[in-house]
């Protein structure tokens, strides 16, 4: 439980690090936040065998995309047709 912890804590760290340096996967319509990526790798997890700290590190990225307040997967401002 102690390196599940510090995973996450150095997750939630490294991608605030790293996302302002790396660029996003978005178009004219949608993001798609890291947040959205890592969830899908942990839901991934549920079929292979991984450590602790592989899943508190992914589980600290998802968890730090949902601090900021454009978390949601469409791009504000833009019209649906």
């Amino acid at each position: 439980m102690l390196m599940y912890s510090l995973s996450l804590i150095g997750g939630f760290a490294l991608a605030k690090w790293a996302v302002p340096r790396v660029p996003s996967l978005k178009t004219e319509k949608y993001h798609l936040h890291h947040w959205m990526w890592a969830s899908v790798i942990l839901i991934g997890f549920m079929f292979i065998t991984v450590t602790d700290i592989t899943i508190g590190l992914f589980t600290g990225i998802a968890l730090q995309g949902l601090t900021y307040k454009n978390w949601g997967i469409m791009n504000k401002g833009v019209e649906w047709p």
